[in-house]
């Protein structure tokens, strides 16, 4: 058996025709018609023939509870070989009950539908890209030297080994900040002159 579509821990109420047919109830009468059509819903059918599984469903237990529930029943619900029932109620179970069918119906149909459309798992084994792997660049730092003609080219190579010294200092730096931002799982992103390489 399927699943229902139409819950049946929603009770529909139609509150215009409830107030219409019950305005004159006492809040005792109230409380017991309303709990003998949730027995009603929930069952999807009649209430128990016997007065006292009726009285139990309605937690009726004085003398004066059970007077209200003789009166609800014999104004509200018809007795029939099975149990007693609501006309209301029962229409609005058969009507849930039809619906959930429907859906149920259309649902499968449609399951049924795409399901055709779906290549078979030879087919849809046989037709999943392989993954190719990708290598990751590995980023260099590139360190221009300029030279001045008043100094000496032994000067001027320490001065570009002492400035490369800098800007390699500074981007490890750099990396250990954006590590520490970033957190040490993450990839290292390296800062060099301003610009992520």
């Amino acid at each position: 058996m399927g699943v229902d579509v139409v819950s049946f821990s929603f009770m529909p109420v139609y509150t215009g025709d409830y107030l219409r047919d019950t305005r004159h109830l006492t809040p005792l009468k109230h409380g017991i018609y309303l709990l003998l059509l949730m027995n009603c819903w929930d069952q999807k059918g009649p209430l128990p023939r016997d007065e006292q599984e009726c009285a139990g469903i309605a937690n009726c237990r004085s003398a004066d509870e059970v007077d209200a529930l003789r009166y609800v029943l014999s104004r509200y619900f018809v007795l029939m070989e099975d149990g007693w029932y609501n006309k209301r109620m029962q229409i609005e179970v058969e009507r849930a009950e039809s619906i959930s069918r429907a859906r149920s119906d259309a649902g499968r149909a449609g399951y049924e539908a795409r399901a055709k459309q779906l290549p078979g798992k030879s087919q849809a084994i046989a037709s999943t890209p392989t993954p190719t792997p990708t290598t990751t660049p590995t980023p260099t730092v590139v360190t221009s030297v300029v030279l001045n003609p008043n100094v000496s080219t032994s000067d001027t190579s320490s001065r570009a080994s002492a400035r490369a010294k800098r800007e390699k200092s500074r981007s490890q730096q750099n990396a250990e900040t954006m590590d520490e931002i970033t957190g040490k799982n993450r990839k290292r992103v390296r800062v060099i002159d301003g610009t992520v390489a």
